[in-house]
């Protein structure tokens, strides 16, 4: 493929992903302007700045070459931190979780209240809610569900305590977080059944089932990210 070609692929994805330029922009670190001239005109991005586009789309540099990677590739990861994570989420599972709400329940309340987290009654135990990202790689929490996945791995609940404990997570891992909240940010409805398998600390390996949404919302007129995290199941 030559380099129009690859272009053109890659604008495209951003297109079927609902992604704006302006967003893929912030995303990517890029100013807006700089990333419409390489657009239209060819303007140069350089080979680093080209990686962090196609990372922010969640492809790989193999892809945007028209080579394609298998489901079961991508979906895998053997790492003993992002492994704690969802060991947390199948004990929320296993303490209640199958009274957790559907996510037909999440998007009801997005459509009738339109995002507004004071009107969410009962369900807001299970939003964890996020301001603006600083910077890739980080998060900015302002306020933990009760009944979270997150709940679960920072007991105390505390912004400062989520904080801590993701910035010891793996960059790709962070990464994907922040994209999935800058998303939001913009206005998209980010929905997801998630089949991941990950190594445990004492050796082999568990399946684990989750849906993750992520929502625009308002706190107190302020903008912000829903986030939750409902466990489905976990499997051999």
């Amino acid at each position: 493929m030559n380099d129009e070609e690859i272009k053109s692929r890659v604008l495209d994805e951003a297109k079927a992903q609902g992604i704006s330029l302006s967003a893929l922009a912030r995303i990517a670190e890029f100013s807006p302007s700089r990333l419409r001239m390489w657009k239209s005109r060819g303007g140069e991005i350089g080979h680093l700045g080209f990686g962090r586009i196609i990372k922010a789309l969640g492809k790989s540099p193999t892809w945007a070459y028209g080579i394609e990677s298998s489901e079961s590739d991508a979906a895998e990861t053997t790492d003993a931190k992002v492994a704690t994570l969802l060991n947390e989420a199948l004990r929320l599972a296993k303490s209640g979780a199958a009274n957790a709400p559907s996510v037909e329940d999440l998007l009801n309340w997005f459509h009738s209240c339109g995002g507004r987290v004071e009107d969410a009654g009962n369900l807001a135990v299970y939003f964890d809610i996020f301001g603006a990202p600083e910077a890739v790689g980080d998060l900015c929490p302002i306020r933990i569900g009760r009944k979270t996945m997150a709940a679960q791995a920072v007991p105390d609940r505390q912004p400062e305590s989520f904080k801590s404990l993701f910035a010891r997570q793996p960059d790709d891992f962070r990464n994907e977080a922040t994209k999935t909240q800058m998303l939001a940010l913009e206005g998209c409805k980010l929905i997801e059944r998630r089949d991941v398998r990950v190594g445990s600390i004492g050796g082999g390996s568990r399946r684990f089932i989750y849906n993750r949404v992520s929502l625009p919302g308002t706190l107190g007129g302020r903008r912000v990210v829903v986030n939750a995290t409902l466990p489905v199941a976990t499997l051999g």
